[in-house]
């Protein structure tokens, strides 16, 4: 296991070397951050995510943090 993210720890034996990245870089977000960010820019679909969201019960969740 590496020491620190963005850092190699090396593999003993035929196993690879293993680096740890905690997304989205440089904010407070997960994996969920990155699609709906990419939705929004890919396909323009801002208005209907977000109106879809506000009638899901995640309403009250807070983001997840980095």
């Amino acid at each position: 296991m590496p020491d620190a993210e963005r850092t190699v720890a090396k593999s003993e034996g035929d196993l690879p070397p293993l680096v740890v990245l905690m997304i989205p870089l440089g904010t407070t977000g997960n994996l969920e951050s990155l699609c709906l960010t990419a939705a929004y820019s890919k396909f323009g679909l801002q208005q209907e995510l977000d109106a879809f969201v506000a009638t899901t019960p995640r309403t009250g969740w807070e983001i997840g943090s980095s």
